[in-house]
């Protein structure tokens, strides 16, 4: 298929430092994790890299995929014309029983020669690009949660956006701990109402008042504009009236009483968004638009967004279980916070008109 041939295999291992203690179902991973690199010299000079991302959790898997990639994989690609990827992966398969991750980091290392043998980018040796970028993520699984949640808030304010909390490696209190903690930018205690005191033992439960400051994150015009792209039949649009931007992309359909399936529309906007029924959608004042209205109509909007929003929630906590069949039926679950000065509270989060329900069953 080419005339270059490969010369020369290399494995490399190599430690990679650790920011934070990891924790995960197989083990807790610290200090560092050892990956593998494979290098392919070739003939012509040109060199292709592959990485094996070996388990830091499961000793012996690092020296065992350099193994396969010294012992078994060696001998198939010495001499071996880079450009026969299958051939050759066909051949590790044959070779080597699982062992995914040293194929993996064979494989990536054929393909890096063909893409700079062709003056092409990998992707397009695979049916080409998909997106042109791809968000960060980090996960919470620190087993000191305070430090993973400094440590998330430093990300957020570098841009991060994606947070992942792993679980089933603490138990099913651990999890709900982390899971249920309330966040924001800030929590303030506003008003603290003693609503029930027990008789036979001074217990009270009392409901907080906190005021919540969280910051607001529209959706960017670039961000909205690269959905549209990449998204079937999304269109850019605009309310003739209200002069507002939004964003039609299609949303799942339902079945109505008679199961016929009921088409819809879900429609983006810069802080929210709405579903319509196709046909209520048809006959709304929504609109295509070109894109230059509908860029200056967004922006303008995501300009008018104000840095933070603040509201008010509140939290019923102390002695809950004697009055819990009077607290509301919709969110029966357990909620946390810390507020700005450091106070913890824990309790049942209810809305300022389920509080009046609470107050009346409360007498």
């Amino acid at each position: 298929m080419s005339d270059i041939v490969i010369t020369g295999v290399t494995v490399f291992k190599v430690r990679l430092p650790v920011v934070s203690e990891r924790r995960q179902g197989s083990g807790i991973t610290k200090d560092a994790v050892t990956n593998i690199f494979v290098k392919l010299d070739t003939d012509a000079g040109i060199v292709g890299w592959g990485e094996a991302a070996t388990s830091a959790t499961f000793p012996g898997g690092t020296e065992a995929h350099m193994a396969a990639l010294h012992i078994y994989f060696r001998p198939l690609v010495m001499g071996a014309d880079p450009f026969r990827i299958e051939q050759i992966m066909e051949q590790a398969e044959r070779a080597v029983v699982h062992g995914a991750e040293a194929k993996a980091g064979l494989e990536m290392a054929l393909f890096d020669i063909v893409g700079k043998a062709l003056g092409t980018p990998v992707c397009n040796l695979l049916g080409g690009a998909y997106r042109d970028e791809i968000p960060l993520s980090f996960s919470i699984a620190n087993p000191d949660l305070g430090a993973d949640v400094e440590m998330a808030k430093r990300l957020y304010d570098d841009g991060l956006r994606i947070f992942k909390v792993k679980t089933g490696a603490a138990g099913h209190a651990e999890d709900l701990r982390r899971l249920e903690t309330l966040r924001a930018e800030r929590f303030v205690i506003v008003d603290r109402k003693v609503i029930f005191e027990h008789e036979a033992t001074a217990a009270t439960a009392t409901a907080l008042t906190i005021e919540r400051t969280d910051r607001n994150e529209p959706l960017t015009l670039t961000k909205a504009k690269s959905i549209c792209a990449r998204t079937p039949n999304a269109k850019l649009c605009w309310n003739a009236n209200s002069k507002r931007a939004g964003l039609m992309t299609q949303a799942p359909a339902y079945m109505d009483e008679d199961g016929v399936p009921i088409r819809r529309i879900k429609l983006l906007r810069p802080m929210t968004y709405d579903l319509f029924e196709l046909g209520e959608f048809n006959m709304s004042n929504w609109q295509e638009v070109d894109d230059t209205t509908f860029e200056q109509v967004w922006q303008a909007e995501v300009d008018a967004v104000p840095e933070f929003t603040t509201s008010k929630i509140t939290l019923i906590c102390g002695l809950l279980l004697p009055i819990w069949d009077r607290l509301p039926a919709e969110n029966m679950r357990i909620y946390r916070l810390q507020t700005e000065d450091g106070e913890r509270a824990i309790g049942r989060l209810v809305s300022q008109e389920q509080l009046i329900n609470v107050y009346a069953r409360l007498g």
